[in-house]
């Protein structure tokens, strides 16, 4: 047995809707597997590189240098232009590999198949290691996308894209929007991007993102100022042009800085930009102990009050940026939390639990850690991942705290409405404190799409949901996760045709957003175009880290187009995990339901009915249960123990299941 162990180029290429194909039509599908050897085999030769095996539709290869790894992946883009059908997906990585008996193995490939996963249809997306060698090669272009924790990587992972001449993947572009607010910025308007880190470990990405979060709240109560969200803003995360960024946020104020900590000090330079002729409003340098971050908070806040000749009522000694603690280490903590809470789909959701506890333990009378812990509590239940009684009982108990602490905090209004619309199914409770969130938070983007999902389930006039819609979309271009989130609201008002059209466009810019793969998946189906439900679903799956959540639905969907073989594997993935982890009720219950098996379904459905088991609630919106929805006994169990969802769901995406 040979063994050798190296440094290597490795490349994951993988054929985009494969799957679907050899369902509808196995000849046509065998035919473009045959294409693809042909094609790939001849380039992977001339840029010496190796075939190592077939994974399915996958191919995998290594090359001696990532210069040649990345020409090879370029030609077999621009060759895949001119061949129906063959679209790919491709990821490279370079890292120190283990050969033997003509295989692979290590984390550089499963680096490596992680970002051909994450890829664009049509794009080559590469790390750190890979861009570094080819960053000074004039023949190759290529651009930061973000930083990712990526599944069994302990490190996250700086990803970039190579740009091919002569071909396009699915780049982002500018948001789904019906009126450009850069047609017409505000006299008074700002937005403020992430501080970059520039520390020489790079572990601050989670402070410069925390400094740019606080102003953002603290400003937007300036009632004379219009402040872009947070989602919007940050999506422009690591790019350098700040006017080519206001015009497009529609803003006419850019404020931009950077962080750099060396033990217990800290630099942070901040500047105000005038977006029209580029001139530099004001600017500054601190240099200072970590324990008085605070204090740079707040002067930074104040200087864009005062350069931009704001108004701004302030009691005696009141500060405009209230970060609710004078403990650096709870306040580190939180941010830490909260950095990883926007993480929550990449294995992000116990470090962010993990974080706001420790702030709590920091400083117990810090409400916005409490705010957090609810929100963790939330994600966990609706997606059955813990018991549902121990995430309710969890977010209740921690939003209890955190409105004893600060009965005005609009993080806790935000997690409130959360838990009232999902735990206890009072939707009115839930649109009363996302209201109140947005009156203590103007910038709360996020929160404001949710009320108008609420608004579209409480069957609200449609041109009052329609009104909230369009402010989210005109007000905040970029804000990703509200028009995800605004896709539902479409969704459930039965406009699947511009639900899909929203998630499609958040998908082209933000392409492993899993909430939007996972609506899109099922907005799709509904249209009945399972070619993009299955290219969504599955992505999901890969996206979420495998949530059982996802895989039952893509359980449903395979027993739902008659693919009984995938349909069965999936289903005996969630059987050998159920021995192992905690899987809901209403998860197995979906999956039992799709592939045909009533009485365990009814059996599961039953369970989580005594449990509360919020999936089930969250499920019953999208056409899972087609081999018993119009049965008696399926019905009378939603109209005596969840009538309210029943009412909802079944007027609303419900309509056309079945």
């Amino acid at each position: 047995m040979s063994q050798s162990r190296q440094l290597a180029a490795i490349m994951f290429t993988d054929i985009v809707g494969y799957t679907l194909l050899m369902g509808d039509d196995e000849q046509n599908a065998f035919e473009l597997l045959r294409k693809n050897r042909q094609l790939q085999k001849p380039f992977i030769e001339q840029y010496n590189g190796v075939w190592i095996k077939e994974l399915g539709d996958g191919i995998l290869a290594s090359f001696s240098t990532v210069t040649e790894a990345v020409l090879c992946a370029s030609e077999i883009q621009k060759a895949c232009t001119g061949i129906d059908d063959l679209k790919l997906r491709i990821g490279i990585h370079q890292g120190e590999v283990v050969f033997e008996d003509n295989d692979v193995f290590g984390d550089g490939v499963n680096i490596a198949a992680r970002l051909q996963a994450l890829a664009p249809i049509g794009g080559i997306w590469v790390s750190e290691s890979v861009h570094k060698n080819i960053s000074n090669k004039k023949e190759i272009n290529s651009r930061f996308i973000k930083e990712e924790l990526l599944k069994n990587v302990k490190e996250p992972v700086r990803i970039y894209e190579v740009q091919v001449e002569g071909t396009q993947a699915e780049q982002p572009k500018h948001s789904f929007t019906t009126k450009e607010l850069s047609q017409n910025p505000s006299g008074q308007s700002i937005a403020v991007l992430p501080f970059v880190d520039m520390s020489p470990a790079h572990d601050q990405e989670y402070l410069g993102d925390g400094i740019a979060d606080e102003i953002i709240i603290a400003i937007a109560k300036i009632k004379q100022l219009k402040v872009s969200s947070r989602s919007s803003s940050f999506s422009f995360k690591n790019h350098e042009d700040a006017r080519i960024i206001g015009k497009k946020l529609g803003v006419s104020n850019i404020l931009e800085g950077s962080i750099k900590k060396s033990g217990e000090r800290l630099r942070i330079s901040a500047q105000l930009i005038n977006v029209d002729d580029g001139f530099q409003l004001w600017s500054d340098i601190y240099q200072m102990d970590v324990r008085d971050i605070f204090i740079i908070q707040e002067h930074i806040a104040q200087s864009v009050v005062e350069n931009l000749k704001l108004k701004f009522a302030l009691l005696k000694d009141k500060k405009i940026v209230d970060v609710g603690t004078q403990n650096p280490e709870a306040y580190d903590l939180y941010l830490k939390g909260r950095f990883f809470w926007y993480k929550r789909y990449k294995g992000g959701l116990q470090l962010s639990l993990n974080y706001f506890e420790k702030a709590i333990e920091k400083d117990a009378h810090f409400a916005k850690p409490y705010a957090g812990t609810s929100d963790v509590a939330y994600v966990l239940g609706i997606y059955g991942l813990v018991k549902s009684g121990e995430a309710r009982e969890k977010s209740s108990s921690a939003l209890k705290r955190a409105f004893e602490l600060n009965p005005a905090l609009p993080e806790a209004f935000i997690s409130k409405g959360l838990f009232e619309a999902f735990f206890t199914l009072n939707w009115s409770n839930a649109l009363a404190a996302w209201r109140q969130a947005i009156n203590l938070n103007p910038s709360a983007v996020d929160c404001r799409s949710w009320l108008a999902t609420g608004l579209a389930l409480m069957h609200s006039p449609k041109d009052e949901v329609i009104d909230e819609i369009m402010q989210v979309l005109q007000s905040a271009p970029n804000a990703f996760f509200a028009h995800t989130i605004c896709g539902y609201a479409y969704g459930a008002l039965g406009e699947l045709k511009k639900a899909n059209e929203i998630l499609k466009n958040v998908l082209q810019q933000d392409p492993e957003n899993v909430l939007a793969c996972y609506l899109n998946g099922i907005v799709s189906w509904q249209l009945k175009d399972f070619g993009q439900t299955e290219e969504c679903l599955e992505k999901a799956v890969a996206l979420s880290g495998r949530f059982a959540f996802m895989v039952s639905i893509l359980c449903a969907f395979y027993g739902y187009i008659s693919m009984d073989k995938k349909n069965t594997e999936l289903l005996e993935e969630l059987e050998n995990r159920n021995e192992t982890e905690y899987i809901s009720h209403g998860v197995l219950a979906v999956a039992y339901a799709g592939t045909g098996r009533k009485n365990e379904a009814y059996y599961h459905l039953e369970l989580g009915f005594a449990e509360k088991d919020p999936t089930i609630h969250f499920l019953i919106c999208v056409p899972l249960w087609s081999t018993i929805h119009n049965e008696e006994r399926f019905k009378k169990l939603f109209e005596t123990y969840m009538p309210i969802s029943w009412e909802i769901y079944y007027k609303c995406w419900g309509r056309d299941i079945g």
